[in-house]
């Protein structure tokens, strides 16, 4: 029996891995089909699908990461992105780090492209294998501390306070910037990264809009905790997006562009289905053959986690995995941290991450070239989070 639900997973992954290198939020829909066909009553499955997508919670969120998207897309056709980078004051190794981020937080499609000529600029003697690693490391800093990136979705999966788990995973943000200056920026020469004039408010307005969604967010989830937090982010978001508009002078038809430019329905039906992904698997006997494994807890965590981030390349989908496994319900912040921190070890070093590929073709270098950058560090952080691990776990 256990070889065939192995075989009905190692499927379904198929699936999901196959079907995602054309679309995402269709490989979920599919790979969720198929395994709910195999393994759960139709009658069961039509119910936790309808369930799910009626959720008001999900559709709220839905709704605000595709509102997210568009705000990205709009700050990059305003030029508030253009604007952040050239009135900046950091000198070279910080601004290696923090400008990368700061563009992290905007979810654009190939936005390590944005990020690499601010890399290429601050380091221009540096090897290309190690820009290409600063542009991905540092682009993606964003993935353990903003609230409106991918801790967004999979803290709901799991049931966690948002802003709470983002201290939790404070310590290895901290080790990944360590690794990042250590490995990367060692040989970097300071200076400032910006020349000519500077003018300080160019740089205000664009830090202001991305700093607007979660304060509001964060503020009235603790002034009104009775509501659905979700509603929340979806006023905190709009609020960015209008501040955006007045700011620039744009309106409603620059919106539709935005969305159009972004593609923001893909991003509501990904989440929608992240989520009919979860609660199917969740419904599976898949999830405890899987912990049926001669592992340990700390051992499955950090290894499966890990490598899942490296073969898919993302860190959603391998959560939307691991949750079911490890027992959605129970689901701690300690354990929460330790695999998220995993799947993302994996993910900075993925050869499937697209943003690997464009900051490979951008510096003009080739994987293994960032690979014998990466690899040291990212074994560090591996062995960093696997001994915290069988510590903490």
């Amino acid at each position: 029996m256990s070889m065939i639900l192995w075989l009905e997973f190692l499927l379904t992954f198929s699936i999901l891995m196959l079907a995602a290198r054309k679309s995402l939020w269709l490989a979920l829909f599919l790979s969720a089909l198929f395994l709910g066909l195999l393994s759960v009553p139709f009658p069961e499955l039509s119910v936790i699908v309808s369930n799910t997508l009626l959720d008001p919670s999900v559709l709220l969120l839905a709704v605000s990461v595709g509102l997210i998207a568009i705000l990205g897309g709009s700050m990059e056709m305003t030029g508030l992105i253009d604007d952040l980078m050239s009135n900046t004051s950091l000198r070279r190794r910080p601004a290696l780090i923090v400008l990368p981020g700061l563009l992290g937080m905007l979810p654009i499609p190939g936005g390590a492209l944005l990020s690499a000529p601010i890399v290429a600029r601050a380091a221009p003697d540096a090897e290309k294998g190690t820009k290409a690693s600063v542009n991905v490391w540092s682009r993606h800093l964003a993935v353990l501390f903003y609230p409106l990136g991918t801790l967004l979705a999979t803290t709901k999966m799991a049931g966690l306070n948002l802003y709470t788990e983002i201290l939790y995973l404070s310590p290895g943000l901290i080790l990944t910037i360590v690794m990042i200056w250590i490995f990367f920026l060692g040989k970097v020469e300071d200076g400032r990264i910006s020349g000519g004039e500077r003018k300080r408010m160019k740089a205000f307005v664009p830090v202001s809009v991305i700093l607007t969604a979660p304060i509001i967010h964060v503020s009235l989830m603790y002034l009104f905790p009775g509501i659905i937090p979700e509603l929340f982010l979806l006023i905190g978001v709009s609020s960015a997006l209008v501040l955006v508009l007045v700011v620039k002078g744009e309106g409603a038809a620059h919106v539709i562009l935005s969305a159009r430019r972004m593609r923001a329905q893909n991003f509501v039906l990904i989440i929608l289905g992240m989520f009919v992904f979860l609660e199917v698997f969740n419904a599976s006997d898949v999830p405890e053959v899987i912990r049926s494994l001669p592992l340990s807890r700390p051992l499955l965590i950090v290894f499966a986690g890990s490598v899942l981030g490296a073969v898919t390349g993302r860190v959603n989908v391998p959560v939307s995995v691991m949750l079911p496994v490890l027992g959605a319900s129970t689901m701690d912040y300690t354990t929460f941290s330790i695999l998220f921190f995993s799947i993302f070890i994996g993910y900075l070093v993925s050869p499937v991450h697209p943003c690997v590929s464009v900051s490979l073709e951008y510096f003009r270098t080739d994987y293994s070239s960032m690979l014998r950058s990466s690899a040291l560090p990212a074994l560090v952080m591996l062995a960093a989070v696997l001994v915290v691990s069988l510590i903490l776990l």
